[in-house]
């Protein structure tokens, strides 16, 4: 399938609430965002840069890199409480009861805002860096 991603399971230890943290691995959709960004990067870049080869490997890098960099605030913006194994409703502390790849999943909310941040980035720095009329 095309999205899929690791998941965690915990529950908590004080009011039996439950919750899943899922890692997004769809690589099919990642590699689509970052192929995509790369161009707009690369012509960013292309301003500085002169050799065309080396403006798409560097644009490969910042496309990846800025995937990277999304995913990883957004992950500490949302998933701070479940990363300390705490709840975010009482406090109390949460077990793991479980975890696993799934196949298949229905792509989330914060997984798309993700991808569609990776690409406004990478179209508003181009459009930044356009010179002329």
């Amino acid at each position: 399938m095309i999205f899929s991603g690791q998941v965690a399971s915990y529950r908590c230890e004080g009011c039996a609430a439950e919750y899943a943290h899922v890692t997004p691995t769809s690589l099919l959709p990642i590699a689509a965002v970052v192929a995509l960004a790369t161009g707009p990067w690369a012509r960013a870049l292309s301003r500085v840069i002169h050799y065309r080869w080396l403006c798409v490997g560097f644009g490969f890098v910042a496309a990846a890199g800025a995937l990277g960099l999304t995913y990883k605030l957004v992950e500490a913006l949302t998933t701070r409480a479940l990363r300390r194994a705490i709840c975010p409703k009482c406090g109390a502390r949460l077990a793991q009861t479980g975890s696993g790849f799934f196949d298949g999943l229905a792509p989330n909310a914060w997984e798309l805002l993700i991808y569609v941040v990776v690409i406004a980035l990478a179209f508003g720095v181009a459009a930044a860096t356009r010179t002329g009329p």
